[in-house]
């Protein structure tokens, strides 16, 4: 997302959730999530607000990036991966301290 590509991402990770999901691939979402997760949270993605306000996905608070972040937590805990579901609550940790709330964020990057 470095490069500008946000607008596409969103797509990108919603065609691959679809296959994930109906392919009963549990890791597979979860990764979708974790991607999710980081796009909402990425300044490209608010750097392209209105876009994203178009479409009716764009969130600024962090609140979605969070969302999709503990999304991705269960369906990697499901799937057995303790190093999907770690990095899934420093994305956690990494949102809430974006919204200035440091105690909140401490307590993802300590569990």
């Amino acid at each position: 997302m470095d490069e500008d590509r946000a607008l596409m991402a969103e797509d990108l990770i919603r065609q691959a959730m679809v296959n994930f999901k109906e392919a009963g691939n549990s890791e597979g979402m979860a990764e979708a999530y974790f991607a999710y997760g980081s796009l909402y949270k990425h300044n490209t993605y608010h750097k392209h607000s209105a876009t994203f306000k178009k479409w009716g996905t764009y969130d600024g608070s962090y609140n979605k990036s969070i969302r999709n972040f503990e999304d991705a937590v269960g369906k990697f805990e499901e799937a057995g991966s303790e190093i999907g579901a770690v990095k899934s609550l420093a994305g956690i940790g990494e949102a809430y301290n974006l919204k200035n709330e440091d105690v909140a964020a401490c307590g993802y990057y300590a569990k």
